[in-house]
């Protein structure tokens, strides 16, 4: 029995010895394969980075597009991507994805750079934000530098809508740019705004709300758009009180009455010729539909 009890305590003893090292290799291949996986992905980048700098538009839209597959691994970019914003230069891709058949597709550098930016995602939504500040330079002075002209805030606007495409990580970022009176040019302002309306996430609607009091005529006219989006009932007596005067200082000009009343269609469901024109009367149907 001893015997027996030996043999099976060898046999046990000898098959751990003799398939361990097998593990422990198959474990330093898994990690030297992931090693050797991250560094082809940063020598990639590497040399895309270098190919954003060309002269050439086209190999500036071949690197961006390149980096769009790579994703979150591509955040080295970022500051070149966002350089490459205002470059609209017209850049022709040809494909023939069947014999005989030619596609010509026209993109700009900038439209490469904006999908690429958005597919990088959280690692891109600081950049971005300060990027679309009044008191950025560096980036504007590397776009200058490829000659790329960066005057007016379109571009901006720009960055902030690539901001809205990131989704709901970039939300808080978007609200502070929209309350930002002085870090923020007012379209860029406007913008962020606008593109809340696009996220329609339910936290924005309180500051949402605030924003309607916005020294800023143009900005509560896109704070009502996005209002209008996210489709809350929550924000319908705010909006009447921005048309009836009887919220904040500022009196709305021609614009934001016209952007508060679609917003007030949108989420009511009727317009106000539904009631003689009259704002009262249709708030006052509302407060009856709410009981």
């Amino acid at each position: 029995m001893k015997k027996c009890f030996l043999f099976m305590l060898c046999l046990s003893l000898g098959a751990s010895l003799f398939f361990t090292p097998g593990c422990s290799s198959k474990a330093e291949k898994t990690e030297k394969t992931a090693a050797l996986s991250k560094k082809s992905v940063e020598n990639t980048v590497n040399e895309l980075l270098l190919r954003l700098k060309s002269p050439s538009p086209e190999m500036r839209v071949y690197a961006a597009r390149k980096l769009a597959e790579i994703k979150e691994a591509a955040a080295p970019a970022i500051p070149l991507l966002i350089a490459m914003i205002p470059d609209i230069d017209q850049v022709e891709i040809k494909q023939q994805p069947e014999a005989g058949v030619v596609i010509v597709e026209k993109t700009t550098p900038r439209a490469e750079a904006f999908r690429t930016l958005v597919a990088i995602g959280r690692q891109a939504i600081q950049p971005l934000a300060a990027a679309a500040s009044k008191s950025d330079g560096q980036l504007k002075g590397l776009a200058v530098a490829q000659g790329i002209d960066t005057d007016g805030v379109g571009w901006q606007k720009m960055l902030v809508e690539a901001l809205g495409e990131i989704g709901p990580a970039a939300v808080d970022t978007l609200l502070m740019i929209m309350n930002d009176r002085e870090g923020y040019h007012e379209y860029v302002r406007m913008q962020a705004a606008e593109a809340l309306a696009k996220v329609k996430t339910p936290a924005s609607l309180a500051p949402l709300i605030k924003a309607l009091d916005d020294p800023s005529d143009g900005v509560r006219g896109s704070v009502a758009i996005a209002l209008g989006e996210l489709r809350d009932p929550g924000a319908v007596e705010p909006l009447f009180a921005v048309v009836l005067k009887k919220r904040g200082p500022y009196l709305p000009g021609g614009w934001t009455s016209e952007r508060v009343e679609e917003a007030l269609e949108r989420i009511t469901g009727k317009g106000r010729k539904d009631f003689n024109y009259s704002y009262q009367k249709w708030l006052a149907w509302w407060l009856g539909t709410r009981k």
